[in-house]
């Protein structure tokens, strides 16, 4: 197990689930970062990262969490996809 200090602030979550195989070798986790990559999100570009924790070890029903650092200000928080 790695443990790394992450900066206070905050972060908007995302949750990518499905078959492992899925998830990560064809390439799901991936399209769930271009998806967010494409969104109106204020991100502050710090501390962006995944977590593999016990839910991430089903390998047929996996989650992986993802969080993303923003500049949030109550009320403001809009998220907008490009389809």
């Amino acid at each position: 197990m790695v443990v790394r200090a992450i900066e206070r602030g905050d972060y908007a979550k995302f949750i990518v689930k499905g078959d492992l195989s899925k998830v990560v070798v064809k390439g799901v986790l991936y399209e769930e970062w271009s998806k967010i990559w494409n969104t109106g999100l204020d991100r502050l570009h710090t501390a962006d990262f995944e977590m593999y924790g016990e839910k991430a070890q089903n390998s047929t029903d996996t989650e992986v969490e993802i969080s993303v650092a923003i500049n949030w200000k109550k009320g403001e928080l809009k998220i907008t996809t490009n389809p």
